[in-house]
C-alpha cells in the first residue's frame, strides 16, 4: 500500500513539473504502471475478501441455535445446553455447547427420521455416549442418553428445523 502511494505521488510530480527529460517520464511510467498494478493486485484482493466474508455470512446464517437441557438422575437441576445445528439435506452437523463455557462437542452419527433423533458424543475425558430422542407434539424432542457404563440421563432438545 505505501509502495503505489508514493509511486503515485511520484507520478503526479513528475506531471506538474511539465519535465522534457525523457527518463523522468520513464520513471514516471514505470510509477504509474505500478501503481495500476498495485490497485489492480488490490482490487483482487479486495474481491477476495468480499466473496470470502459473503461465503462465512452464508454458512453463519445456516447455523441455527437451539435450547437443550440434560438430567443427570440425582441431580435436582437440569443442566443448559444449546445444539448447534449447521448445514442442510445430507450436508449437515451438529455441536453440544454449554453457554458461558468453552466448550464445543461435536454430535457425531446423527441420524433424523420422523419421530426420532439419535446421536453420539464424547465428552473430554469421558467415554462414548449414545442418544436417542423421540419428538414430542410440539416438535421438541426428548429421549435418554447412555454412557458406556450404563448410566444415562434424560435430554430434551426445543423444535428445530429440519
Amino acid at each position: 500500500m505505501r509502495h503505489s502511494s508514493f509511486a503515485l505521488l511520484a507520478a503526479a510530480m513528475f506531471v506538474l513539473a511539465g519535465t522534457s527529460d525523457l527518463r523522468a517520464q520513464d520513471e514516471a511510467a514505470d510509477a504509474s504502471e505500478d501503481v495500476t498494478a498495485d490497485a489492480t493486485a488490490e482490487a483482487a484482493a479486495d474481491a477476495t475478501m468480499e466473496a470470502a466474508a459473503d461465503a462465512t455470512a452464508d454458512i453463519a446464517s445456516d447455523v441455527q441455535v437451539v435450547d437443550a437441557t440434560f438430567q443427570n438422575p440425582g441431580s435436582f437441576e437440569p443442566m443448559a445446553l444449546a445444539i448447534e445445528f449447521s448445514g442442510s439435506g445430507d450436508e449437515w452437523a451438529a455441536a453440544l455447547t454449554v453457554p458461558g463455557m468453552e466448550m464445543r462437542i461435536e454430535l457425531l452419527d446423527l441420524l433424523l427420521t420422523e419421530d426420532e433423533f439419535t446421536f453420539s458424543l464424547v465428552p473430554p475425558g469421558d467415554d462414548l455416549i449414545e442418544c436417542a430422542l423421540y419428538q414430542l407434539d410440539d416438535d421438541s424432542f426428548r429421549g435418554e442418553c447412555v454412557d458406556d457404563e450404563g448410566m444415562s440421563g434424560e435430554m430434551t432438545i426445543d423444535a428445530f428445523e429440519k
